[in-house]
């Protein structure tokens, strides 16, 4: 499941941490190419177009957001997306970080 990642970020993972632990004013992260780039890419090929009778708010009234609760229905890179971050193995690689 992990191989979603870019594998630079499963090897760089302590120092990722040690970056977490030291950031300030509070612990963040920013984790540049952190997807294989060619998941990445299909996902900004998959995100779906703002169509304005889509939009709601979290009241569920017109907006200016795009509201999907199923992130899956968006295409095949958004299924693996949703896969990976719900995955007991990523959850367990983010808790080392």
């Amino acid at each position: 499941m992990l191989n979603s990642l870019n594998p630079s970020v499963i090897a760089n993972a302590d120092q990722i941490a040690s970056n977490f632990e030291k950031a300030l004013p509070f612990k963040h992260l920013c984790i540049d190419s952190f997807l294989q780039e060619s998941l990445a890419v299909q996902l900004i090929e998959e995100f779906p177009p703002y169509r304005e009778e889509e939009t709601k708010t979290e009241h569920g009234g017109p907006g200016r957001k795009l509201v999907k609760p199923q992130i899956s229905s968006y295409g095949h890179g958004f299924r693996q997306i949703a896969q990976l971050f719900s995955s007991s193995e990523f959850l367990e690689f983010l808790s080392k970080i």
